[in-house]
């Protein structure tokens, strides 16, 4: 008989020790450049349909909550890539630097993450 696994447990995979929710809300682990793409263009798209929802039926600027939810799942994705091209996650401070940070963008949106186990692969 096999026993109620918690949720957090049921999320997890014996290849990825890291649940949805250490992903989305704590940025750990990598994210390839599918993943990063993908969910980057996902977040938005639900962030701003959510926003328009909102705003017009709770109350004027309730829209501002899912815009603000859907940045920070932005900057975690961001974060995660970094990760998976083994430089730290404060490199994301780079891209209020105007040439820089478009360079950023292009070297994370191009460049196949490291292919070596890295420290932002540690297990709990």
């Amino acid at each position: 008989m096999q026993t109620a696994l918690p949720p957090t447990e049921r999320l997890r995979t014996s290849a990825d020790p890291f649940t949805f929710v250490d992903k989305i809300i704590f940025a750990r682990g990598r994210a390839g450049r599918l993943e990063y793409v993908l969910g980057s263009i996902a977040v938005s798209v639900v962030s701003m349909i959510v926003a328009g929802a909102l705003d017009g039926l709770v109350f004027v600027g309730a829209g501002w909550g899912a815009v603000a939810a859907g940045a920070w799942v932005s900057i975690t994705y961001s974060i995660r890539r970094l990760h998976d091209l083994d430089r730290p996650g404060y490199w994301l401070f780079l891209l209020i630097i105007p040439l820089i940070g478009f360079v950023l963008c292009l070297w994370m949106l191009f460049t196949r993450g490291v292919r070596r186990k890295t420290e932002y692969d540690f297990a709990r």
